[in-house]
């Protein structure tokens, strides 16, 4: 056993084959847990009654999972009465997130909204002559994804609703006529409460000095809400289907493509367009085939770009690029070897789901 672990879990089980099996596969998935161990005891059924009442446990069916949290906190029972894997592991993982995932920071509104208005008042100011054609297209399915998915205030949603609705009623624009639109505030309907703020600020993102982070860390921020919201709505649209919850009701390339239709027309770093466009984005249509691979898609190529950009003169020395989320943030994320992604989808709903915008 593990003299490291934190946690320990027995499981108390029958003695025939299903259960062996189970019990193997259990303890399988708890070896690639940092500061878990879990063991067995499988013996006839007095000696397991004897276990269980030593614990004072009333055994009524088998198996039973018990574990034992640190400091010498009171035992516990999660589990009993199935003897399929899936059950026991989802009772595991769940005791276990509550208890080894900190509370993530928040996702700041400001961190968002900033990088939302720089991304149209001045990324897309940048692109030679009008915005038509492809370009055109490229907007269109930007802010459409931004209308259907952005997480945060609702005058910037009905602002964003407004301007695709604008852009949807043309074949083509002029940079003037579209800024004018941007940053015109409607007389009806809502008035002065359908507008995104021009006034850029970071919070989460402020950087060591203006040169650091900033826009860039709230774009990552933001795509991550996106894919992160288009998952939720996914679930709760398969809510009342009945196809499985995993199997897409919506595009789960949606939000990727309208980041990479983005970056590919928009983007003011050129560097950044090319490395992104020839390398990270090329796994996008074989990798994905649901949303919670779209989540992990976007963590991968986040955590790619900075490993690249480690050591660049753009990394801001009190903020490194590092492979996120650490492993003081999500503990269960890192496995003895390799990454966990069911728990990494976890710490992603938390750290990027509406309930964490503030």
């Amino acid at each position: 056993m593990n003299p490291d672990a934190q946690y320990v879990l027995l499981l108390l089980e029958r003695s025939d084959q299903q259960a062996s099996i189970t019990g193997q596969q259990v303890l399988l998935d708890i070896s690639n847990m940092r500061g878990v161990a879990g063991a067995r005891l499988y013996g006839n059924l007095t000696d397991r009654q004897r276990a269980a009442s030593s614990m004072y446990i009333e055994p009524t069916t088998w198996p039973i999972v018990v574990v034992f949290p640190p400091h010498g906190d009171r035992m516990q029972r999660l589990h009993w009465g199935s003897w399929r894997t899936s059950p026991v592991m989802r009772a595991v993982n769940d005791y276990l997130r509550k208890r080894m995932l900190p509370l993530v920071p928040p996702t700041y509104n400001r961190d968002l909204e900033s990088s939302l208005w720089q991304s149209l008042s001045h990324d897309v100011q940048l692109v030679e002559g009008e915005l038509n054609g492809d370009k055109m297209a490229a907007l269109r399915e930007y802010v459409g994804v931004l209308a259907k998915y952005y997480p945060g205030e609702q005058r910037v949603v009905r602002k964003l609703h407004q301007l695709l609705h604008w852009l949807w009623g043309r074949n083509a624009t002029t940079l003037q006529e579209f800024s004018v639109k941007l940053t015109g505030k409607p007389d009806q309907p809502h008035g002065n409460d359908t507008y995104i703020s021009d006034v850029v600020g970071w919070v989460a993102c402020r950087g060591s000095q203006p040169r650091y982070r900033g826009y860039t860390c709230g774009l990552w921020q933001m795509f991550h809400s996106l894919t992160v919201a288009a998952e939720a709505a996914n679930r709760s649209m398969n809510s009342g289907l009945q196809s499985s919850p995993s199997s897409p009701a919506t595009d789960p390339l949606e939000v990727l493509h309208a980041m990479r239709s983005f970056v590919r027309h928009f983007f003011g770093c050129q560097v950044c367009r090319q490395n992104f466009l020839n390398h990270e984005s090329v796994t996008m249509e074989t990798d994905v085939h649901d949303h919670e691979g779209a989540m992990l898609w976007m963590w991968r190529v986040h955590n790619s770009v900075n490993r690249r950009l480690s050591g660049a003169f753009s990394e801001d020395p009190l903020s490194p690029k590092v492979q996120f989320p650490v492993e003081s943030a999500c503990p269960l994320c890192h496995g003895k070897v390799g990454w966990r992604p069911g728990d990494v989808l976890y710490y992603l709903r938390q750290m990027y789901g509406a309930g964490n915008i503030v």
